[in-house]
């Protein structure tokens, strides 16, 4: 790189990191002043509400990188414009497309950025989060442990489940410990239970009674005191917690108990997919930048904001597509990222040298 494409990826990088950051800190506050009314019941200071906040960033910080890479390329490089420096730029013979290079290398690093940002950052702070909400509100119940689910209820019950499957409101592998003054007086052993509205109905039981030292075998048995609205809730949440690979262990093991979920196969994909929108944004950027008229770089910012919001409007449709099984889940995650991916290829190389 020559001094001036230094300069340029200098402004760049240091303008994503203030637009980015900044993005992110608004969209953080604007949700917990959303859910400050939900959340005030529970929280005894500021500083809670402010945490809460802070564990948003990560999370918002991934969705918001493409469009933040979008408009610092466009700013960028309209300036470049505005100062008739991309016009000397081409005067002295400098091919363009030779010389936006290092801005698609740029691009390649967001998008590892991205998934960087996606597996690990924002699962973590996602988890953080919940888990303060979840135990403001008193629910300490039901946690979770090596892919196993451990629900504490009332009159010394522990109940371990290897499997829940919030959709079908069934539990996979239970066992139920019976703990009476600190001793486990009795264990129960179950396939498969199922929740009927009120209780679990459990299939294939073996009871295990350690003071008499008897085992019993039922075909079914009911499970009371153990309901279900915190194990939804938690569930529920704990998804979005997950990396791509815990999502995968999680998904074969859902395949494994016959429950094919097609909606968490899509949003495997959609996980790996959306990081290349940095890399496409990056590309139409530089197209708009060049393309835009002296002076014009609000024009091209607002061609960009429109692209990026047909491309959020578009994916999202592909992904819709794949939660209702109508095309495989692999083409509705990644049809949307490689055409556009395409098309920013060939305006690319259709840049006058």
């Amino acid at each position: 790189m020559n001094r001036l494409q230094r300069l340029y990826i200098r402004e760049f990088g240091i303008l994503m990191l203030i637009v980015s950051s900044l993005l992110s800190v608004v969209f953080s506050v604007i949700y917990t002043v959303d859910h400050m009314d939900e959340l005030m019941p529970y929280v005894q200071g500021t500083g809670t509400l402010i945490l809460l906040g802070a564990l948003k960033v990560p999370e918002y910080l991934r969705y918001l990188l493409p469009m933040s890479t979008l408009l610092c390329t466009i700013f960028v490089i309209s300036l470049a414009s505005r100062r008739n420096e991309i016009i000397a730029i081409k005067a002295s013979g400098v091919n363009l497309r030779r010389f936006f290079i290092p801005f698609i290398a740029a691009g390649i690093l967001l998008v590892a950025v991205d998934f960087v940002t996606a597996e690990f950052m924002a699962p973590a702070s996602i988890k953080k989060s919940n888990d303060i909400v979840y135990s403001l509100k008193g629910g300490r119940k039901v946690s979770y442990q090596e892919g196993n689910i451990w629900i504490r209820a009332r009159n010394g019950l522990l109940v371990r489940a290897r499997l829940f499957v919030p959709q079908e409101m069934e539990l996979y592998g239970i066992s139920v410990f019976y703990i009476k003054g600190g001793r486990l007086t009795r264990r129960i052993e179950a396939e498969k239970g199922k929740w009927s509205g009120q209780d679990w109905r459990m299939e294939g039981v073996r009871e295990f009674d350690l003071e008499k030292k008897t085992v019993r075998y039922m075909p079914e048995r009911v499970l009371k005191g153990v309901g279900e609205t915190r194990i939804l809730e938690r569930e529920k949440n704990r998804l979005s917690e997950m990396s791509v690979m815990e999502l995968m262990r999680h998904e074969k093991r859902l395949r494994k108990a016959g429950y094919r979920n097609t909606r968490m196969k899509v949003d495997i994909q959609s996980r790996l997919s959306y990081p290349f929108a940095n890399l496409f944004m990056v590309m139409i950027g530089i197209v708009l930048s060049l393309k835009s008229r002296k002076g014009k770089g609000m024009v091209s910012a607002g061609a960009g904001i429109l692209i990026s919001l047909a491309y959020w409007v578009v994916y999202t449709l592909s992904l819709s597509l794949g939660y209702a099984g109508a095309v495989p889940p692999v083409i509705s995650a990644w049809m949307v990222p490689a055409a556009f991916l395409a098309l920013g290829g060939v305006l690319y190389f259709r840049i006058p040298v």
